[in-house]
This record gives structure tokens, C-alpha cells and sequence, in this order.
């Protein structure tokens, strides 16, 4: 399933092959996997001015720390830094980690 299931009135700020993830058809039959543009996604939003210090931020960091560490003593390091990072979070700050998920796929996916 698409995030959105309209089309991306930014288009020309991001790779086409990543629109998929805005329009519920070509989502369905896109090649381009749906975590591939959900890191797409987290990626352009972490890079938007005043998101990236967020906890959905700093998670989707460590995210990609751990699917792109080399070694198993890596992978657990770092997934050791991501559990520490959600326990040590407040219900405000994962509160706001399921509205900042909101406003991203909204903003990916442009206006209506």
C-alpha cells in the first residue's frame, strides 16, 4: 500500500523512481521496494531544516547506522544506541515521533 494516493505536485525535487511512494497504483507495481522509499522518504524529510535534531530523525539515522553496519558487533552496537534512544524517550517525545511520521508523509507527498 501507497502512503499517499495522489501524485507529488514537488516532483522535480526528487527522483521520480521515488514518487512510487505517493501514487497507490504505481506503488503496486513498482520494483522499487517499499523500505527503499520509506529511507527515501525519512531521508528528504531529516534533511529538511529544523527536523533532523527530532527523535523520528536521530532514530532513522541509527536506522541505517544498523542496516549498513559490516559486522554483527556493529549491528548490535548500534542497536543498542537505538533502544537506548526509544527507552529514554518521553511520552511527549514519541508522541511527537507519531506526529512528525504524519506531517513527513504529508509533506512527501505534496498538497492535494
Amino acid at each position: 500500500a501507497a502512503f499517499c494516493e495522489r501524485g507529488n505536485s514537488t516532483a522535480g525535487q526528487r527522483n521520480a523512481s521515488v514518487l512510487t511512494i505517493c501514487t497507490g497504483a504505481a506503488a503496486a507495481a513498482s520494483r522499487y521496494p517499499r523500505e527503499s522509499q520509506l529511507i527515501d522518504m525519512n531521508t528528504w524529510w531529516c534533511d529538511q531544516p529544523g527536523h533532523n535534531m527530532s527523535l523520528s530523525c536521530r532514530r532513522h539515522v541509527l536506522q541505517l547506522a544498523h542496516s549498513t553496519a559490516s559486522t554483527a558487533s556493529e549491528r548490535e552496537a548500534v542497536h543498542q544506541r537505538l533502544e537506548e534512544l526509544l527507552e529514554d524517550a518521553t511520552p511527549e517525545g514519541l508522541e511527537a515521533l507519531r506526529t512528525d511520521t504524519h506531517a513527513m508523509q504529508a509533506a512527501y507527498c505534496g498538497p492535494p
